[in-house]
């Protein structure tokens, strides 16, 4: 069964209703859950605690797989100018960044944060490697390389 699970998000951008849809949820109480979590974890801002801390790990995957869905499917949710054809992440690709000159970085870039967040905390818990997810996000070129290659491919199609 597929639910509509929306998350609010602190700053001013599309995130602010990210869906996650396309990852299969199996009931609409697991989704509410997560969702009060999530607003939860966006709403602490600079507290220090980790990030995601409150998530169990098969919470954590779903969130980077609905995250991971929306950039191979090139939704521009969480891009500059929701473009990620955008010329910051074809000069990312080789893992350049300059915010002032291209528009984003890692710095600036919530979708890129909460992937990286979330790459590094699943594959440090997984079980002798063994991962149902086979796109991480562990550095600004992993991102700009999965990002601009959705947006080649649906350029392509076109």
């Amino acid at each position: 069964m597929m639910a509509d699970c929306w998350a609010l998000s602190h700053n001013g951008t599309r995130l602010d209703f990210l869906l996650i849809r396309y990852v299969p949820i199996n009931s609409s109480s697991r989704c509410l859950n997560i969702n009060h979590k999530l607003k939860k974890t966006l709403s602490m801002g600079s507290l220090s605690l980790p990030p995601f801390s409150s998530f169990s790990f098969s919470e954590k995957r779903l969130i980077y797989q609905g995250l991971l869905a929306l950039v191979n499917n090139n939704s521009g949710c969480g891009f500059c100018n929701n473009d990620q054809g955008h010329p910051a992440y074809a000069i990312g690709r080789k893992g350049e960044h300059n915010y002032q000159q291209w528009g984003d970085s890692p710095e600036h870039n919530k979708l890129f944060n909460m992937m990286h967040t979330l790459s590094v905390e699943l594959n440090a818990a997984e079980i002798d490697g063994q991962s149902e997810i086979s796109e991480y996000v562990f550095s600004w070129q992993d991102f700009c390389i999965l990002a601009y290659g959705a947006h080649e491919r649906q350029t392509a199609r076109a």
